[in-house]
């Protein structure tokens, strides 16, 4: 860290009464745990300000998912103000300022809490650091040379050379902070450094990993360096598992025990008590054949449903039949594994489909259809006509297949 630098610790999307998504299998034993994870890490939040020592705090995301109830107001006020009366500044300059208005309505509104918003305060000094909001009504705050960091709404992946925050190279501030992401990014933006510090607790795994805050120190030469800090009580991780034709129950247990060790147990950070981890379980139609994903997942159940004392494990299992070789023909019969493979495919393409497709594309895919006639089986036909189709339905592609042979 930079010596003598103020300090700012800056978060992102609080989402306090957010409700954990994406989570199953998870029964009683975890409800209270799922329930107050977003509290529980804010109140992680706030022990780290006070601990780090921090110039100021800095909220750029938003606070609430919903109209916030006032158990999570009072708790958000009462953080807030402990803060205060250590003399430990709080800003906040995320895309929801009408739930500052909420919290007031509520009697909850922490009083010396600074409100960078369009039609408020857009600009403030923080020690020696000068932070300022970049919107459409301040553009001219971009050219400012006094801005040490700069707060944005927009999404950084979303900005092209003619975006009015790169157009002629307006940008002076040596830091550009976004609200506008669910996870953790940095990247290089011309003269600047582009951060997003992300919620500080994932509510679903659209997006997996730890979630964090960032200690942020900036000296007087513009020289920045970022620190993440995890706060994730719950945490939301993908593991891509390849299966072989060959392999045993013994074999499947020992290669998972291994990316458990390697990609969860090396990486996950002590302050996360429970983490959900979705496998997705990649294999030739042959291999995938073998198993199902029920008996996989009581697999992991009976081995791998905790990884420590403090950090219990869920697990979630999804076979991915993966599509290999071209359609083939043996003596003017149809060969068993090119059905399977042609079945697979046929699938594949459904999951592509788009609904609102128009109608030219719908007779192209009516046509395909009929090209294809393996599909004798109801279950399967009225997910693909419902356009529901899951994971599962490779799976029940397959067996529907057995079934025939056998009754042929």
């Amino acid at each position: 860290m930079l010596a003598e630098a103020p300090r700012l610790l800056i978060a992102g999307h609080l989402h306090l009464d957010g409700v954990l998504r994406g989570l199953p299998g998870v029964g009683d034993p975890h409800h209270e745990l799922l329930r107050d994870a977003p509290l529980t890490a804010f109140e992680r939040l706030i022990e780290t300000a006070l601990e780090q020592g921090v110039d100021a705090l800095l909220l750029t995301g938003s606070l609430f998912d919903r109209l916030p109830t006032i158990r999570t107001a009072a708790l958000f006020r009462d953080g807030i103000e402990a803060l205060q009366e250590e003399g430990i500044t709080t800003i906040y300059a995320g895309p929801t300022p009408e739930q500052i208005r909420q919290l007031t309505k509520l009697n909850c509104c922490p009083e010396e809490m600074t409100l960078l918003a369009p039609g408020h305060q857009t600009e403030i000094s923080i020690a020696s650091l000068h932070l300022a909001l970049f919107d459409e009504q301040h553009r001219k705050s971009l050219t400012k040379s006094n801005i040490d960091i700069g707060i944005t709404w927009d999404a950084f992946g979303h900005f092209s050379e003619d975006h009015r925050l790169l157009h002629g190279n307006r940008i002076t501030a040596p830091l550009i902070i976004s609200s506008a992401h669910e996870s953790a990014v940095t990247q290089q933006l011309h003269n600047s450094i582009a951060h997003a510090a992300g919620s500080v607790q994932a509510v679903n795994g659209t997006v997996p990993g730890v979630r964090s805050v960032t200690l942020c120190q900036m000296n007087a030469n513009g020289e920045v360096d970022l620190q993440a800090i995890p706060l994730s009580v719950v945490a939301y991780k993908e593991l891509s598992f390849q299966l072989s034709d060959n392999d045993s129950m013994d074999d499947i247990e020992l290669k998972m025990a291994e990316i458990i060790e390697q990609d969860v147990e090396k990486s996950l950070p002590a302050c996360v008590k429970l983490c959900h981890l979705n496998w997705k379980v990649k294999g030739s139609s042959k291999a995938v054949a073998k198993w199902s994903s029920q008996s996989l997942l009581e697999l992991l159940d009976l081995n791998f449903s905790e990884l420590n004392s403090a950090t219990e494990l869920i697990n979630h299992v999804q076979l991915i039949p993966q599509l290999s070789g071209s359609p083939h023909l043996h003596e003017e019969a149809f060969d068993e594994e090119w059905i399977e493979e042609e079945l697979l495919r046929f699938l594949s393409e459904e999951c592509q489909t788009d609904a609102g497709c128009s109608l030219q594309d719908r007779e192209l895919n009516e046509q395909n259809r009929s090209k294809l006639k393996l599909l004798p089986f109801q279950e399967l036909q009225q997910e693909l006509e419902t356009n529901t189709l899951c994971h599962r339905a490779a799976e029940l592609g397959l067996q529907a297949l057995r079934d025939q042979q056998k009754a042929g």
